[in-house]
């Protein structure tokens, strides 16, 4: 119905109300008259009332707003035109089609990703040693690397011994798929933080060193 024809039978009943109001007519008819009326009302309008959080049944493609890429778009897929967009060459690993490496602000880094999966593994391998003669500084390294674990999120430290050399190792899981507001924006931030693991080691080393000195 449009609103024109709205409007008039709007106006038309409000001056049968008032017409009701100051005409001399028996009380209970007016009153029956005023809820037939009230009543012929809401059904003309009652298109208009719609619930604030309506469901509809018109299909909707989801979108994430700064990019507009569609829903369906696989996480391994959107990774690497994320690393493409950031001008990232990615090399692909040679013993697993799911890896790939590649440098990132001089880091060399690696990512593990599927198609079949939302989420993705990020890994970075062998940047720090210390001798593993040197039992005081592999005992201080471990606990390093719990502290941190500990205290910091966004990555999780890890250590193997390699001949003679411990190794300090990093990874992440982090969660990437279209759905994602600013889907660029949140890659950037994972990457960052993930980062920040070789820092968040030597903070939490130098705090160790404090703890075990003051104990001693």
């Amino acid at each position: 119905m449009s609103n024109i024809v709205k409007f008039i039978i709007l106006s038309v009943s409000v001056l049968f109300l008032l017409a009701l109001m100051f005409l001399p007519v028996n009380n209970y008819a007016g009153i029956g008259l005023t809820v037939l009326l009230v009543s012929f009302c809401w059904y003309i309008f009652r298109g208009d009332i719609v619930p604030e959080n309506r469901e509809t049944s018109r299909p909707v493609a989801h979108v994430a707003p700064a990019t507009g890429r569609k829903v369906g778009k696989g996480t391994k897929d959107l990774c690497l035109q994320l690393l493409k967009e950031l001008n990232v060459e990615v090399e692909k690993d040679d013993e697993n089609e799911d890896t790939y490496n590649f440098e990132y602000f001089g880091e060399r880094l690696s990512v593990r990703t599927s198609n079949d999966d939302s989420f993705i593994m990020l890994y970075d391998t062998f940047w720090k040693r210390f001798p593993a003669e040197d039992l005081e500084m592999v005992t201080l390294a471990r606990k390093t690397v719990n502290r941190a674990n500990i205290v910091y999120n966004g990555f999780t430290l890890i250590y193997s011994f390699v001949d003679n050399t411990m190794w300090i190792h990093s990874n992440t899981s982090a969660l990437l798929v279209p759905e994602i507001a600013y889907v660029e924006e949140y890659f950037k931030s994972v990457l960052k933080r993930f980062l920040f693991a070789h820092k968040a080691f030597d903070e939490a080393m130098f705090e160790q060193m404090k703890e075990d000195g003051a104990k001693s």
